[in-house]
């Protein structure tokens, strides 16, 4: 029976972990998570941003919720769990890589190892 429980709390807690939102507000009675992992367009966590909870190895496939493409164009990031982040300068996890352990940020990519304006893949775990 303690097993059980134990599955499912981990279960649930999984669940909650892997859910995102963009809105930045909650109405009454709704619990407002946050991303794993935020990446903004600009320095200083300005201008279009998108949330990741897990691992993506190609940028190109994701879009700022309007229009273009997230790839080669994040400027800032924030890891806002205790999971580990890693951005990536190429698809498929290849280039250099700045990580992130939680609850910690970079608010310019200038610099890093993945440089401004070129992540393409992040690992989060």
């Amino acid at each position: 029976m303690q097993r059980k429980l134990s599955l499912s709390l981990a279960l649930a807690a999984m669940t909650l972990a892997t859910a995102v939102t963009t809105s930045g507000t909650a109405s009454a009675g709704e619990v407002e998570l946050q991303a794993c992992a935020t990446l903004y367009e600009h320095s200083y966590y300005a201008g279009r941003r998108i949330d990741f909870c897990s691992s993506d190895d190609n940028f190109a496939n994701n879009g700022w919720g309007g229009s273009g493409s997230v790839d080669d164009k994040v400027s800032s990031v924030s890891n806002n769990t205790a999971r580990t982040i890693i951005l990536w300068e190429h698809n498929t996890y290849r280039g250099g890589n700045t990580q992130l352990v939680g609850f910690s940020s970079r608010n310019t990519l200038s610099g890093s190892n993945v440089g401004n304006d070129r992540a393409s893949s992040i690992l989060v775990f």
